[in-house]
């Protein structure tokens, strides 16, 4: 029997299970092989429809089935608040590097992982490539496996970034497994920042907006940066120690400086489906943020250079 809406009855005797008709217009129906269910309204970003097939009794019941087993596998992972269940393809991040291979990790967060928090990475990997520090991504709704726009692509490498390392970059679902020793958390919107703490409810004290993290550190002098990061200069690794001392530094100044006057003015707007000249705003409003976090990491981990000099 060809693909159609079956009617699932559950009684003493199992399941039961009888097509039934659609009352409604022959447009609304499902087609053979499944049909494109667009994503609600405010949850639409980098992702805009799913797809989802239902089939026989038999299928659609070990479908569910199935549904049900990877649902309590993967309890703690950020999936789209939808009616229907979503297999998504097993999420594959890079496996933590043992403390001492890499001195911070750093990740940045964004929706699909193709433009915003890529973008953000590649440049931060990029500068950084003398200092020992790991910059990652990934998306509270990605998709595994896409690349890059190819806007988000031409501005990476208007920013130094080399092209073949920005076309080499796929979308990546943010899972607690990426959230695992990371030392910094920068978020693209207070969307992301609450997903991420959702998530792992213990990165709060490490996870900022990007542009939150702009006017919590803009005030905050040379010398005054370097005193706070040498209260982690006894640790037994000082370079973690010095980072996240600034980093408790930042939490500390949230209550303190004033916030804007559109909680908006905190967020990196999205540009994916945009213009060329909105995806250079949004990279604008990125630039401040990714500098801050390069002094960061160069007052927490000087390079042997600086170091000798």
């Amino acid at each position: 029997m060809p693909p159609s809406l079956w009617t699932v009855r559950v009684g003493r005797g199992g399941h039961r299970c009888s097509p039934r008709s659609l009352r409604r217009p022959e447009a609304a129906r499902h087609p053979p092989g499944g049909c494109d269910l667009p994503i609600a309204s405010h949850l639409r970003d980098e992702s805009s429809v799913v797809r989802h097939s239902i089939g026989p009794p038999h299928e659609h019941l070990a479908r569910c089935s199935s549904r049900r087993r990877k649902s309590r596998a993967s309890k703690g992972a950020i999936g789209l608040s939808h009616s229907h269940a979503i297999e998504r393809p097993a999420s594959s991040p890079r496996p933590s590097p043992m403390r001492g291979e890499t001195v911070l990790r750093i990740l940045t967060v964004c929706t699909g992982n193709i433009c915003r928090s890529p973008l953000a990475s590649t440049v931060l990997a990029s500068r950084l490539t003398d200092a020992d520090v790991q910059v990652e991504s990934a998306g509270i709704r990605a998709r595994d496996g896409i690349p890059m726009t190819e806007e988000a692509i031409d501005l990476a490498a208007e920013r130094g970034v080399d092209r073949s390392f920005a076309l080499a970059h796929r979308a990546r679902f943010l899972t607690t497994a990426h959230l695992r020793d990371v030392d910094l958390v920068v978020a693209m919107t207070r969307e992301h920042r609450r997903a991420v703490v959702e998530l792992d409810p213990a990165r709060l004290r490490m996870t900022f907006t990007a542009r939150e993290l702009v006017r919590i550190l803009q005030d905050v002098g040379e010398p005054d940066l370097a005193a706070v990061a040498a209260a982690g200069d006894e640790s037994p690794d000082p370079p973690r120690a010095r980072f996240a001392a600034m980093v408790a530094a930042l939490r500390a100044r949230r209550g303190l400086v004033p916030s804007p006057a559109e909680p908006e003015e905190d967020d990196v707007i999205d540009p994916f489906g945009r213009s060329v000249a909105t995806y250079r705003k949004s990279a604008a409003q990125l630039d401040p943020a990714l500098a801050a976090v390069e002094r960061l990491v160069r007052h927490a981990a000087p390079t042997p250079r600086e170091v000798n000099a």
